[in-house]
This record gives C-alpha cells, structure tokens and sequence, in this order.
C-alpha cells in the first residue's frame, strides 16, 4: 500500500546574520526561542488528491536584524534600513518527494518564496525526517514582529494499492518548538467514495466520517494516522 503524509510544524529563530526562523529548528544546533501560540489544519482527502491548508501563529523569539548592502562604484557600500525576515523549513517525508503541487505560503498574509523543488536534507526526530522545503518571506518587518501568521497551502497526488492507502500526519515536528503548543485543532474530511479507518489516535469527533481532533498544550510524539479505503459511490444517496 502507498504511504501518504502531510507534515505539521514547529519552528525555532536563530539569534544570528542572518537570522532565519524555521517551521522545524534550522539544522544549526540551538535552542529554539519562539513558541507555536496555535495551528489549524484542514484536510480534505480523495481518491486520487488530498488538499491540505494550515496556518498557525507563531510568537516570535530572538531575532536579529538585517541590512541589504551593495557596493557602489565610486567605492564603499551603501546600506538599507534594517528589517527583520525570515527562512521557514517545511517538513517532507520520503512518500511526498514528487507528490506536491500547488505549495503556497504566505506570512501576515503576503506571499512568501516557497521552494518544493529545492529540498535540503537534515536528518531530524526520530524516526527521522530528512528533506525540508525551504520558504524565505518576500519582505521584511521594519519593525521585530513579536508574532507572525503563516499559512500553507498544497495539494498532494494519492496512489492507491487496490483500494486503499496508507495516511500519515506528522505530528511529530511541534515537538521542536520552544514548550508546547497552545491550541492545535485538526480536521480530516472524506470526499465521497472515501472512507478513513484505522484512525490513531482516535479523533475527538467523528460526524458522518469527518475527524477532527483538539488539542491543547501538545507536545507531540506520535503522528495521526489512519488507512483511507475507496468504496462505490451510491448515486441514491446525497
């Protein structure tokens, strides 16, 4: 049966030049020094496509500030203002490499460069997760920001073995946060023809095969994950 994933997040912000914050640790060995305040993640998973959109708040930690200098012909350099940005690292197991489209992030609500074919590879966690998507924000703060709202977007290709697949969530990854996370609440919606069985941990909710889980002060070490199974649609039936 193929392996399917969908990688959740942590995040730490290095005191350096530059400084770079990570939705996992930069593979630079420190303390991470911002918190996960909340994350909402809405899944919806088909036979052939999941379509996956999450956004979480992120309370800023140590962060040093940036210039963008140029040398000028006469000699010297010249230097802008300082401003705050930052390189975020999404989680990648093996199964999705190749599988992504449509990878969007924004951050405060403007785009930021998300790069799904420029995979870094760093061993984290265990079991490991070793390839990580690099985003950098397209513009800075003028000022630091003490918390910053991102969102991703994306869609990931199923493929089934006969007639199921197996369903990861990584969890995992919010356990590279300074502390806990605060509030994580997760949706996983069939389309029809589908079913989810198998479910760990057991959802909060189960209505009419949508699953949704609530969490509050997570310190993730475990992944969701379940079996998705097609069945025949009844044409009957709304």
């Amino acid at each position: 049966m193929k392996r399917l994933a969908f990688a959740a997040t942590a995040l730490a912000i290095l005191a350096a030049v530059p400084a770079y914050a990570d939705i996992a640790p930069d593979p630079t060995p420190v303390e991470p020094t911002a918190s996960m305040e909340w994350e909402k993640v809405e899944i919806t998973v088909g036979a052939e496509l999941a379509t996956v959109t999450a956004e979480f708040e992120i309370k800023i930690g140590d962060l040093d500030p940036l210039k963008y200098c140029r040398a000028l012909p006469t000699g010297g350099s010249e230097c802008s203002k300082p401003y705050y940005a930052f390189r975020i690292s999404w989680p990648l197991l093996d199964t999705q490499v190749n599988m992504i489209d449509d990878f969007e992030v924004t951050m405060d609500g403007k785009p930021a460069n998300a790069y799904p074919d420029v995979i870094h590879e760093e061993a984290r966690l265990t079991p490991p997760i070793s390839k990580w998507i690099p985003i950098d924000s397209v513009e800075g703060w003028a000022k630091k920001p003490s918390k910053v709202r991102v969102r991703v977007s994306y869609k990931e290709r199923i493929t089934l073995e006969g007639d199921t697949a197996k369903f990861t969530y990584v969890l995992r990854s919010g356990s590279l946060w300074k502390g806990s996370i605060g509030k994580a609440d997760i949706t996983v919606t069939p389309e029809a023809g589908v079913v989810l069985e198998g479910v760990s941990p057991p959802p909060a909710s189960n209505k009419k095969g949508v699953l949704t889980w609530s969490f509050k002060k997570l310190e993730p070490d475990k992944d969701l994950q379940m079996t998705i199974r097609t069945k025949p649609v009844d044409p009957t039936k709304p």
